[in-house]
């Protein structure tokens, strides 16, 4: 009985620690971001801040983990924080080379990519090529997030896009998973990541021709009307599956079809809990 017990409380223990790790990197983020906009003049590929080293730290920790015992990849990670350090004691270290860091050691993290210690962590990155030459992130929060099986809850995806920043989440999961997305697609690790950059990205060009407060008064609005409902009401999931489906996958996705296929699936995942 005593082995049952203390078997229920580590599960217990387990799940809560895996909610906070998430909720503290995001005020962990959040915090980075707010002291960035402080900055006059901020620049996210030019002005040094303060936290992202942490930032970095806290994800090369995390893909240490994973890849433990690979000695190659672990001296990797040793070159990419020594880089970064060294940025960070000249106060130069930036989002942009903050984000192609990251990405380098998402490559680390995925066993299926070889990678070498002599390669460039601050090579020219996914995310940079894939924003291509979008002039400014100062309107959006872009997170890194540390999620094992990359997963990330619904209510907190679409949450996300209705702060007066919007949270644009980057997941990366530690291992490759046994079913990705858009029917088993993005199953490796950085694979996986690019995917979530793809979708950040598209958000971000969506809105880069007119100003963003425009259209936050508006999201506010739509997250008022959406809270509203009761939360396990099919009213809450319809309305769920068509943001999920205008706001994450791109407008342009509303216009592939006109007999809602993808959209009832949606429902269907999302009362099933299997999203």
């Amino acid at each position: 009985m005593k082995i049952k017990h203390f078997l229920v409380l580590a599960l217990l223990f387990t799940k809560l620690v895996a909610t906070t790790s998430v909720d503290s990197q995001v005020a962990a983020w959040e915090e980075v971001w707010k002291t960035a906009r402080s900055t006059p003049g901020f620049s996210w590929r030019e002005t040094h801040v303060p936290g992202l080293i942490d930032r970095i730290a806290y994800i090369a920790d995390y893909v240490k983990n994973a890849i433990w015992g690979d000695a190659e990849r672990e001296a990797t990670i040793s070159t990419v924080m020594q880089k970064t350090g060294d940025l960070e004691a000249s106060s130069s270290l930036t989002f942009q080379q903050t984000f192609d860091c990251i990405e380098f050691l998402a490559m680390i993290c995925d066993k299926t990519i070889p990678v070498k210690i002599s390669e460039d962590p601050l090579s020219v990155s996914f995310f940079e090529n894939n924003l291509g030459d979008l002039p400014k992130l100062d309107e959006f929060n872009v997170l890194v997030i540390c999620s094992r099986n990359g997963g990330l809850s619904l209510d907190r995806i679409l949450n996300g896009y209705f702060h007066d920043h919007p949270l644009l989440y980057l997941s990366l999961p530690n291992h490759t998973l046994v079913k990705g997305v858009h029917g088993g697609t993005c199953t490796k690790i950085y694979d996986f990541y690019k995917h979530d950059i793809e979708h950040a990205t598209a958000f971000i060009r969506r809105h880069i021709d007119l100003p963003f407060e425009i259209f936050r008064p508006i999201y506010k609005k739509i997250a008022q009307v959406r809270n509203s409902l009761p939360q396990d009401s099919r009213e809450r999931r319809i309305v769920d599956a068509f943001l999920f489906k205008y706001l994450h996958e791109d407008l342009g996705s509303l216009y592939e079809k006109t007999d809602y296929e993808e959209e009832t699936k949606l429902i269907q995942r999302i009362e099933t809990g299997d999203t």
